[in-house]
């Protein structure tokens, strides 16, 4: 946005020279100025000095003064009265002609005032998006036609948006708005990419018949976010359709009833009470060994060195093993498993057995490492079991036992159905946010690129005088339109193209980040992606790093159509010579 000197300084431009500002003129005055070194009135009056406004004012009498500065301030005839004002002062010496401007700037009614603010912000907005490409001819074209309404605001903008000014590119803040919305969709991405990830393989540890389980790991964003979107519908759906709410006041009924039975027990049923719930958490916090760590354990002891010494000094202490093997090692050191019913036949190994196994197998490196942690926890877990199994056996044989064993066992699936129900809540609200998000973002980019209904179409169906292309292939330009090209996804190394008919007025963008290099190929920024204009013949050549590349002697045959660099794109300009060729902002120009 302009500050206000440069505004000040803008408004001497249109109302002395009748055009906007060119950026390198508006900047070095506006400084002037800003430093203290010139003041808006000597800027003024060296606008005054300057061949441009003689050529304009030099030869006019007083009154046809008078009417072009009306003509280039206002926008209009000058009126009679002010007319006979302007001359009479004038001529009465009150003010000179060089300072007509500024007087009459400096006296503007409401009207006029919107005219010329108008005509500032205008200029102002064409000195921005001609950067450079700056053309005199097109900065007054900008202005010509607004005056105090926002209609002829609208249109002067859109007159500078379309690039059918000389020196502007068409559709350059189209595609910056596609490029910056694509930017935004890769930012959001990279940013949720962890969080992404981390629910794809939640989701795959937890059941490997959900969609995550189908995922490669090198999956693209969207088709993980689809993934994890299934998955957490559907492990929602699996805990049925309850609300939060409801499954809650369940779980209070189920404590309603537990309490009602406890009220009954008596005292010796209180104590069994107190042991069975103490075995259930006990049964809980012991794990055991997984199938995996089991087998691992039986196969490695099995084929450990020094295993038959061990397995003769553990019989010779006393120990009986089912099989002279890995597998009897693990039966005699853990405990017998229950596999039928009852599971009280479960029976865990006595600790004498234990001891004897553990020192006949102390020098036995596997044992200590991986077999004895894996035996242990599968031993604590056995335990763990019978222990409950008792405790279950002796509370069920009391008066109130098993009313209390099947209330206490509601009220734990009710608490368990809670705690599940806000853990999967929170994992579907959190996907589903992000499912939003991701689509908001999205939407940000369709709004550009949408065949029906996007800006670019847009752009394109409002003035067949002038056009913006996805640059994605080999193209023709158009004659008569004028044609900025441009590359809708990121730039490939296999994007070599050539465009015939490339002439003035055509444009190629590439966007702000990337950094074009006046040098040779050879003399690249090894930090920074690049763009690079090369003569080839009767041809001109783009050259675009679509990685971060060092320096290369690359010769000109290396950067053709037909022999793909693997560093740049080539775009080839049949015809073209790069003394035609303007570039600024980010674009390349034919001028």
């Amino acid at each position: 946005m302009a500050n206000a000197i440069a505004s000040q300084v803008q408004a001497l431009y249109v109302g002395y020279l009748g055009r906007a500002a060119d950026q390198a003129g508006l900047d070095f005055w506006t400084n002037a100025i800003a430093n203290g070194t010139s003041t808006i009135e000597s800027v003024a009056l060296g606008f005054t000095l300057s061949q441009e406004y003689q050529a304009q004012y030099a030869d006019l009498n007083t009154r046809d003064l008078v009417g072009k500065v009306y003509e280039n301030v206002l926008g209009r005839a000058a009126d009679a009265d002010g007319l006979a004002f302007w001359v009479g002062e004038i001529e009465k010496g009150v003010i000179s002609a060089d300072t007509l401007v500024a007087s009459i700037i400096n006296s503007l009614g409401a009207i006029d005032q919107k005219v010329i603010d108008n005509k500032v912000f205008v200029a102002n907005a064409y000195t921005a998006a001609a950067g450079s490409n700056y053309d005199a001819q097109a900065g007054a074209a900008a202005i010509a036609k607004v005056d105090g309404t926002a209609a002829s605001v609208s249109n002067a903008l859109a007159t500078i948006e379309s690039g059918s000014l000389p020196g502007s590119v068409a559709g350059v803040s189209v595609i910056q708005g596609l490029y910056t919305a694509q930017q935004a969709l890769a930012a959001f991405e990279k940013a949720n990419a962890g969080a992404v990830d981390k629910l794809v393989a939640d989701f795959k540890a937890d059941a490997e018949t959900t969609a995550s389980a189908d995922v490669a790991k090198d999956a693209l964003f969207n088709v993980k976010l689809d993934a994890v979107k299934a998955d957490a519908a559907a492990a929602r759906s699996a805990l049925g359709e309850e609300s939060l709410a409801v499954v809650t006041a369940q779980a209070a009924d189920a404590q309603k009833a537990l309490d009602a039975v406890v009220a009954k027990l008596s005292f010796a049923e209180k104590d069994l009470v107190s042991k069975y719930n103490a075995a259930v958490a006990a049964d809980k916090a012991a794990t055991g060994a997984t199938a995996e760590q089991e087998a691992a354990a039986i196969a490695g002891i099995d084929k450990a060195t020094g295993f038959n010494a061990a397995l003769k000094a553990a019989k010779e202490a006393g120990v009986e093993f089912d099989s002279e093997d890995g597998e009897g090692v693990w039966a005699a050191y853990v405990g017998k498993q229950a596999v039928t019913e009852p599971a009280a036949a479960a029976s865990p190994a006595t600790e004498a057995d234990r001891a004897k196994i553990a020192e006949a197998f102390k020098n036995v490196a596997f044992f200590s490492s991986t077999f004895k942690p894996a035996a242990d926890a599968e031993y604590a877990d056995l335990k763990a079991e019978v222990a409950l199994n008792d405790a279950t056996a002796k509370l069920m044989a009391a008066d109130n036992g098993q009313a209390y064993i099947s209330a206490a066992n509601a009220d734990a699936k009710a608490d368990q159905l809670v705690a599940d129900v806000t853990a999967a809540d929170a994992v579907k609200a959190q996907v589903d946010a992000l499912v939003q998000k991701y689509a908001d973002v999205n939407k940000e980019v369709t709004d550009y690129t949408d065949t029906t209904t996007g800006a670019i179409d847009k752009f394109n169906a409002a003035d067949a005088s002038v056009k913006i292309a996805d640059l994605d292939g080999d193209v023709t330009a158009g004659a008569e339109v004028k044609e900025t090209f441009f590359f809708a996804d990121k730039v490939a190394a296999s994007d070599d193209h050539t465009i015939t008919g490339f002439a003035k007025g055509d444009a190629i963008y590439l966007g702000s980040n990337i950094a074009f290099n006046d040098g040779a190929l050879s003399a690249g920024n090894n930090s920074a992606l690049e763009y690079f204009l090369i003569q080839d013949g009767v041809d001109a050549k783009l050259v675009i790093e679509t990685s971060v590349y060092g320096s290369a002697n690359t010769n000109l045959e290396g950067v053709t159509a037909s022999e793909s660099s693997l560093n740049a794109a080539v775009i080839t300009l049949t015809g073209v010579s790069i003394d035609d060729l303007q570039v600024s902002n980010g674009a390349i120009i034919y001028a």
